[in-house]
């Protein structure tokens, strides 16, 4: 069990979850995007809010980190919802956030953690323009998941699948 001392109540719960973000323990959502990370048997998910709970100051930092153990390996994954017109500040927050010791202190608390960074949002980025914004902001991304309100909200499960 993660734990995050006196912001345990950022981590997203099944009901009466606080932020209104958490869908519930599985599912983020913010300004019309989603996000979802199921686990199967065996498996367990940790949903945790970042902005406005964990990091509650005005620092520029990403929506939430999705923590996904199995039984061989433990993910996790650094999550920023946003529009199309923002899709640089996304590669900044996402860049900063994991910089920050509230999210070092988390992944120190895992062993040996595949950490992942995604960006959830309505655009299509072509190859090229994706590895542009990697190399300016020093973060592998690696694919932007599409998502919404009229979409199927994207699972990150998939993304492991596709890796």
């Amino acid at each position: 069990m993660i734990d995050l001392g006196e912001y345990n109540f950022c981590i997203c719960k099944k009901i009466n979850s606080i932020p209104s973000e958490c869908v519930n323990e599985y599912r983020f959502s913010d300004n019309g995007k989603s996000v979802q990370l199921k686990p199967g048997p065996s498996e367990k998910t940790t949903l945790i809010t970042i902005d406005k709970c964990l990091i509650p100051d005005s620092r520029r930092k990403c929506d939430c980190l999705f923590i996904y153990e199995t039984k061989h390996k433990n993910y996790t994954f650094l999550v920023e919802l946003k529009g199309k017109n923002h899709i640089d500040s996304a590669f900044d927050q996402l860049s900063k956030t994991r910089k920050y010791d509230e999210y070092k202190s988390i992944i120190s608390q895992l062993k040996h953690p595949v950490n992942k960074y995604v960006i959830v949002s309505d655009i299509h980025l072509n190859k090229v323009a994706l590895q542009k914004l990697e190399k300016e902001y020093n973060i592998r991304v690696g694919s932007i998941l599409y998502s919404e309100p009229s979409s199927r909200v994207p699972d990150l499960k998939m993304k492991l699948r596709a890796s």
